[in-house]
């Protein structure tokens, strides 16, 4: 009987902590999808900017200029 109340309790104690494993992966992929967003907002505004920055240069004839 002891055996059963110590399995139980020990299961019950492994279960409690998976789950909390499985909410902090949850909460890290959250996290990780906010930045990933982020991130691809950042990147469109740069391609915008760089866009504009070469055709002002464009238009302001300095042609002369290297972009790398």
């Amino acid at each position: 009987m002891y055996l059963v109340i110590a399995v139980s309790v020990r299961v019950n104690i492994v279960y409690k902590q998976v789950t909390k494993i499985a909410k902090d992966g949850r909460a890290i992929d959250r996290q990780l999808s906010k930045l990933k967003d982020s991130l691809s907002k950042i990147k469109d505004e740069v391609a915008f900017m760089r866009c504009g920055i070469i055709a002002l240069i464009r238009n302001a004839g300095l042609l002369n200029i290297e972009f790398k």
